[in-house]
């Protein structure tokens, strides 16, 4: 079998975004130069790795998956291929702002405190986007805190909070339907 060509590959989840705790595994995100229909997930031990053909990649941050986005903006890729790319993409801010809406409202709405954490952080994250077109994964210190502390809370000073950081309306009070997870 032979070697796929690495794209982009980088340390993901709670160890990029400054959240990661005594008991995080290790997630890894791996994009290949091949073209293919669906990303492959691998757990081994303590890592997980996600592979993700280029041409659903590049889709994927056409339409502002939070997911994707962070592996292009994760400063903590190993150089690659798509330095030069990734250095200058700037996501189509209206595209990611519905996507990032589905997503913080499901993930807030699930009612665990992973959840709340990931809602949260991409809050931050369109936030910052929207600042400056880009954004960096990595919470600084101060929002990780924020982060921990938040999703701890009761559900209406969560959702307070939520909806204060958020940059757009999020509508965790309207009915559900038509919101997809991300």
């Amino acid at each position: 079998m032979s070697e796929k060509l690495v794209l982009l590959r980088t340390i993901h989840g709670s160890r990029l975004y400054g959240l990661n705790h005594a008991d995080s595994d290790y997630d890894y995100y791996t994009v290949i130069a091949e073209s293919g229909r669906a990303t492959s997930q691998l757990f081994s031990g303590e890592d997980d790795s996600i592979t993700v053909p280029w041409n659903v990649f590049a889709r994927q941050i056409v339409e502002g998956a939070p997911q994707a986005l962070e592996a292009l903006f994760s400063p903590l890729a190993d150089p690659g291929p798509l330095d030069a790319y990734r250095s200058h993409f700037y996501p189509d801010t209206a595209k990611a702002a519905h996507v990032y809406r589905r997503a913080m409202k499901s993930t807030a709405l699930r009612g665990d405190e992973k959840g709340r954490r990931q809602a949260l952080r991409h809050a931050f994250n369109l936030a910052q986007m929207f600042d400056t077109g880009r954004f960096c994964p990595v919470l600084t210190p101060e929002q990780a805190a924020f982060v921990w502390k938040t999703a701890e809370n009761d559900d209406e000073t969560y959702r307070n909070a939520l909806e204060a950081l958020s940059p757009i309306d999020i509508r965790l009070d309207e009915p559900s339907e038509g919101f997809e997870r991300s």
